[in-house]
Formats: C-alpha cells, sequence, structure tokens
C-alpha cells in the first residue's frame, strides 16, 4: 500500500496500479486498495478500470469515511467523461457520508443539492430465449436465483410443460400488447425478485433482477406498477421495493425500557431480550431498457437508508412512496427522458 501511494504521488500511475494489485493478491477483498488503484487509474485517464475498481470497493465496505471518498472519485470518474447526472448523483453520496467542503462545492456546482435521484446506467444485457417455458426454467433452475414459488424449483413434475402455461404462472395479468412484462420470483421462504422480460423477434428476452427483497420472518415485498413505453423503442418499468427488514435483538433495562442489545447485554444471564424485525424504509426505482439492443440503459432511484446511512444530504429528509409516486413526474423527451419534481429538473440522455 505504501508503494502504491508513493507511486501515485509521483505521478507513476502504472507503478501504483501494480504496487495496489499486489496489495490485492495479498489481501483479497480489500476496499482501501481497491479504491486507491481505482483512483490511480482516474488519474491515468483509466475510465474504465477506474469504474470497476471504485463500484467493486462501494460493495466491500461499510466504513463511511472510506465510502465517502470512493463516491467521491466515482464522481470525478463520471464528471470526467462528461456524465454530469452520474458525477451529481455520486457527490450527493459522498457529501452525506463524508461531508467535506470539496463535496459540497462539488454538489453546488451541479445544482445537484435537493434533486434525491441517484442515477445509474448499467447497460446489463438480458438473455435471449425462445419462449415463456425458457423463462421459467431460466428463473428457477439457475443456482443464483430463487425459485419460482415454494413449491417447486421448476425441474418437478408438477411445474409447467408448455410456454402458455408458463406464462400463467409467471405473468398472469399480463397484456399481451405490452411492450414488456414483469415477473416476480420467491415469496416468504425465499428471495424475492423482480425481473423484466421483453419482446423480441422470435421469442422473448430475460433481465436480471431489477430488484429483490428479504423473504423469511422479516419478508419484504416488490411491486411492479406500471410498464410503459415512455418512447418509441423504449420500455420503462416502475417497481416500489419493500426490502424487508433485518431481524435485531432488543433487551430490558431496569427502568422497564428496552434497548439494542450490546455485547454486555448478551453476556449478561440475567437480561431478557426479544428479536424484532427493523424496517429500513422503501424506495421507488424505474428502470428503462432499450428494446431493440435488449439493454437496460438507464435506472433511476430514490433511495432508502438500508444500511444505516443516508445515500443524499441527511438534512434534506427521506420522501415517502406516496411523495415519490405523487410528486416525480418522468416524461419521454429527445433522446432521452425529463424529470421533474422533488427538487429535480434535469433531462437524461440516454
Amino acid at each position: 500500500m505504501a508503494r502504491g501511494r508513493s507511486a501515485t504521488k509521483a505521478s507513476d500511475w502504472a507503478g501504483a496500479r501494480a504496487a495496489f494489485t499486489l496489495a490485492l493478491e495479498a489481501a483479497p477483498g480489500n476496499a482501501q486498495a481497491l479504491a486507491e488503484r481505482g483512483y490511480a487509474a482516474y488519474l491515468a485517464h483509466g475510465y474504465d478500470d477506474a469504474d470497476k475498481d471504485l463500484k467493486s470497493a462501494t460493495e466491500l465496505t461499510k466504513d463511511r469515511v472510506l465510502l465517502g471518498q470512493i463516491w467521491f472519485n466515482q464522481g470525478l470518474v463520471a464528471e470526467a467523461r462528461g456524465h454530469r447526472d452520474l458525477a451529481a448523483s455520486a457527490y450527493r453520496q459522498s457529501l452525506a457520508l463524508r461531508p467535506t467542503p470539496a463535496a459540497k462545492a462539488k454538489v453546488a456546482k451541479l445544482g445537484a443539492d435537493t434533486c434525491p435521484l441517484i442515477v445509474d446506467r448499467p447497460g446489463t444485457n438480458g438473455v435471449p430465449v425462445a419462449d415463456w417455458l425458457a423463462v421459467y426454467r431460466a428463473l428457477a433452475g439457475r443456482k443464483d436465483a430463487a425459485p419460482v414459488t415454494c413449491d417447486t424449483d421448476g425441474t418437478d413434475a408438477g411445474g409447467p410443460a408448455t410456454s402458455e402455461q408458463a406464462r400463467a404462472i409467471l405473468c398472469q395479468s399480463c397484456d399481451a400488447k405490452s411492450p414488456g412484462w414483469i415477473v416476480q420470483t420467491g415469496g416468504y421462504c425465499y428471495q424475492i425478485e423482480v425481473h423484466v422480460v421483453l419482446a423480441r423477434p422470435g421469442g422473448l428476452v430475460l433481465f436480471p433482477a431489477v430488484a429483490t427483497a428479504m423473504g423469511g420472518r422479516c419478508t419484504g415485498s416488490v411491486n411492479a406498477t406500471s410498464v410503459d413505453g415512455v418512447t418509441p423503442g423504449i420500455v420503462h418499468a416502475r417497481v416500489t421495493v419493500d426490502p424487508g427488514g433485518g431481524l435485531v435483538y432488543t433487551c430490558s433495562d431496569d427502568a422497564g425500557g428496552s434497548h439494542l442489545c450490546g455485547d454486555d447485554d448478551m453476556k449478561n444471564p440475567g437480561v431478557q431480550s426479544q428479536s424484532a424485525c427493523a424496517s429500513v424504509g422503501d424506495s421507488v426505482e424505474d428502470h428503462f431498457f432499450d428494446a431493440a439492443r435488449g439493454t437496460e440503459i438507464l435506472s433511476l432511484r430514490v433511495p432508502t437508508d438500508a444500511d444505516g446511512w443516508t445515500p443524499f444530504p441527511s438534512d434534506s429528509g427521506l420522501p415517502t412512496v406516496d411523495q415519490v409516486v405523487g410528486g416525480l413526474t418522468i416524461e419521454g423527451a429527445d433522446a432521452g427522458v425529463r424529470v421533474d419534481g422533488l427538487g429535480c429538473h434535469e433531462t437524461l440522455s440516454w
């Protein structure tokens, strides 16, 4: 790590990345090393490598200070590429996690201090499949996917035998004339997943899950509210997500109240405790797909405080689902969409 930092200060970007790579070989999954290698790639104008490292680093740490740095650097990468919307989202998150003068200045510069949207351009490609039976089997048969129901994994004798039967199970209220469909799998006994399916000449396109929620005791829910063609050739899907709550333990105190159990409580055999589900809040997500390319090209979400931190300035407050649904408008524009409401006034291109 020290060699990598010395090389970065000396503007030896290749040497810095090589040193941080050695650090990662010694400690795989080290978020700090990934983040610093990504920053070195940014300084060398290697934006693809920077994006990859920085995004991976955000998934490997819960440290607010480090996350603030990572999101700020993601903003630098997006801004260098001319992606103002992505940069604004990244700087908002950086400011919330680590309120530095630099992050505050970037948010003010981009006029992004009130709009709560988190913008992403996934570029995720769907998988071409022949028909609804293939969709059913793909969702039920992958090891990393939730079974379609609690009773069958799609390989049982009781599963669908035809495309029509599979569609009836997966998409009971689907309009055949719709440009796309939303399919929900899982349930109480499994993780809930929502997938988008688009029509294509001679078949369908199945996308990885666009939203997930917990199953089990603290189960969540995903409500697909609409699928429409926002502009010609672009399919828009909106989902409302309640990710479900984590299981926490509360302990009684001498005054008759309760509090979250700590290490000292758990060591005391006389303390009474009970488990409860802790809600983490809802979010509203909008996903946009290029039907001809079979690619998710844009996603917008008003985020939830899922990890105990607010992904945009906490003094702006988290809007409710009703406020988002009633106050945020999305309309087609030339080669993109116009987003208004909740402090947002932006045109986002595809």
